[in-house]
């Protein structure tokens, strides 16, 4: 059995990615931006086909982006599901990679991560709801619940960002000269974790966002799984599978926002 350079050629323009218009794509079977075909099936009650319909599909057909694109296609998600296209296992492995491998200042790797998943994940957004219930007027509070049930707490699972704070009080101790610097270093640290998991996340077709609702639930937290006290919370990420498009987003022009010399 022989592949001649024909068919080879046909096999290579059918691939989306490389540069190149597939036949598939210019004969209408494949959209040219690869990863947003699902299978023939239902969403919501419509009949989808083989057609575009965004991130939201836990049959699509999704081929490995590179970090630039994944960069690109990061947003922030309001919508998700509680499945995952990829194992607890595979998110599990991920944050672990993030945690190793993503850069701090004077290697303090002061960062920690805390990956809530299945009733953990609902736990933690329980906490969220029941400390603002305390503190808003009821009338308020139905739509901030109606918010976390339907944007938080309806996906896979959440990260936890902390920052552990006995890590930036040694390093204040052993370099006084820039002893002021290190909480915010610490900040820019965890800012790092946050968009390579993100990114992460994006990649094996999952959305997310990132919430703030610390220092409110920060005790809560701490006691209802245990964590050292030097463990300041900085955020939490709700993800899961899109169920929705994000929101439009608007982009400053980038030559006011950058300049190159040479």
């Amino acid at each position: 059995f022989r592949i001649g350079p024909r068919t080879l050629r046909t096999l290579f323009e059918r691939i989306p990615y490389g540069g190149r218009q597939g036949l598939g794509q210019r004969h209408g079977v494949l959209p040219a931006d690869d990863s947003r075909v699902i299978e023939p099936g239902t969403f919501g009650g419509v009949e989808c086909g083989r057609e575009k319909i965004g991130l939201y599909s836990k049959n699509r057909r999704r081929m490995k982006r590179t970090f630039e694109e994944a960069l690109e296609h990061r947003r922030s998600y309001y919508s998700i599901g509680t499945s995952s296209p990829v194992s607890d296992e595979e998110l599990i492995r991920v944050v672990r990679q993030a945690v190793k491998h993503v850069p701090s200042a004077f290697n303090s790797q002061s960062t920690r991560i805390v990956l809530l998943l299945g009733d953990e994940h609902k736990k933690l957004w329980d906490i969220v709801k029941d400390t603002l219930k305390a503190r808003i007027l009821a009338e308020a509070f139905v739509k901030t619940e109606a918010k976390i049930d339907g944007c938080f707490a309806s996906g896979h699972g959440t990260v936890l960002y902390f920052e552990d704070m006995s890590v930036v009080r040694g390093l204040q101790d052993a370099f006084p000269s820039y002893k002021d610097n290190f909480p915010t270093w610490a900040q820019h640290t965890s800012a790092m974790h946050q968009f390579a998991i993100w990114a992460m996340l994006e990649e094996r077709g999952l959305g997310a966002s990132l919430q703030h609702y610390n220092p409110l639930i920060d005790e809560e937290v701490r006691r209802t799984w245990e964590l050292p006290e030097d463990w300041m919370l900085i955020a939490e990420m709700p993800f899961g599978v899109p169920t929705g498009e994000p929101g439009d987003k608007d982009f400053g022009d980038v030559d006011k926002r950058m300049k190159v010399f040479r």
